[in-house]
């Protein structure tokens, strides 16, 4: 089983409701890829807080306090 960390309850939403809203009809192919691999038990989905995002370190500027904390957790000097 593979987890996939997410940081946005939208997408947590459109991947556990099977149903078909007018909103949600142009929704990337990725989410019902995400939808039916969720059905089959393949994947589990765990939400991640922002202050958690280890990746935020390498895609936006950050103060130096938390480059530093990112940096420490990445084990990166």
């Amino acid at each position: 089983m593979t987890l996939i960390h997410y940081d946005n309850k939208s997408f947590f939403n459109i991947s556990k409701n099977l149903e078909f809203h007018e909103r949600s009809k142009h929704i990337e192919t990725k989410y019902h890829f995400i939808r039916e691999m969720l059905q089959k038990g393949e994947v589990k989905l765990q939400h991640i807080s922002i202050d958690d995002q280890n990746g935020d370190i390498l895609t936006k500027p950050l103060c130096r306090l938390t480059l530093v904390y990112f940096r420490n957790k990445l084990d990166m000097m």
